[in-house]
C-alpha cells in the first residue's frame, strides 16, 4: 500500500482585481483525498473547507503559511490563547466551526482541529512554550515560507491532552477577548 505524504502544497488562483478578486485554491489529488478523509466523521466536505481557507484568505489578504490538520477536535482554545503573544498569528478553528460558520454566537470555548500560521516567526516563537507547540513546529519547521502548506498531525499524546483539556476552559475564560458577537445575546425560540 502507498504511504500517502503527510503534507501538501496549497495551491491559490487569483481572477479579478481589488474587491473583485476571486481566489481558488487547490491540493493535489492525493491531498484531496487525504483531507476528504480527516473532514468525513465531521460531515465536513473538501470544498467547504477549501471555500472557508479562501475567504479567510481574502478577508486577510494573504494566505498562510502552514495549515496543521488534526485528526480530531481538541479542547485547546485556553492553551492556544494563553500562550500566543500575537493573536493574528497563529489562528486556529474547528471542523464544527467551519461547518456551521455563522450560525450562532459562541456558547461554549471552541475546539481547535486546524491551527494557521502565517510566518515561520510564530512558530518558532511558540515552540518552547509547551509540548503542544514544540509538536507543531517539528512538524512545520522546514516549509518554505514561500509558499502554502497543508500539514497533517498525528494525533497529539492522549495523557497531556486529557490533563490539557481539563483545565482548558478556565484558560480560555482568563485569555479571552469576546466581540461584540460572543456577547450578543441569542434568540428567543418562538
Amino acid at each position: 500500500m502507498q504511504q500517502i505524504p503527510a503534507s501538501f502544497e496549497i495551491f491559490h488562483f487569483f481572477s479579478g482585481e481589488g474587491q473583485d478578486q476571486v481566489i481558488r485554491s487547490y491540493l493535489p489529488p492525493a491531498g484531496e483525498r487525504r483531507l476528504s478523509t480527516v473532514l468525513e466523521p465531521f460531515s465536513l466536505s473538501r470544498p467547504t473547507f477549501l471555500q472557508h481557507l479562501n475567504r479567510t484568505g481574502e478577508f486577510k489578504r494573504r494566505f498562510p503559511w502552514v495549515i496543521l490538520i488534526f485528526p480530531r477536535e481538541y479542547h485547546l482554545a485556553g492553551h492556544i490563547y494563553s500562550r500566543r503573544t500575537n493573536p493574528e498569528d497563529p489562528l486556529f478553528s474547528s471542523y464544527t466551526i467551519i461547518r456551521e460558520y455563522g450560525s450562532e454566537p459562541m456558547k461554549k470555548p471552541p475546539d481547535c482541529s486546524l491551527l494557521t500560521y502565517f510566518s515561520p516567526a510564530a512558530g518558532a516563537a511558540l515552540k518552547e512554550t509547551s509540548y503542544f507547540f514544540q509538536t507543531c513546529w517539528e512538524l512545520i519547521k522546514d516549509k518554505p515560507p514561500d509558499r502554502s502548506w497543508l500539514v497533517f498531525a498525528p494525533p497529539l499524546d492522549e495523557d497531556w491532552v486529557k490533563k490539557n483539556e481539563m483545565i482548558d476552559a478556565q484558560l480560555f475564560y482568563t485569555h479571552y477577548l469576546p466581540t461584540e458577537d460572543d456577547l450578543a445575546p441569542a434568540e428567543e425560540e418562538k
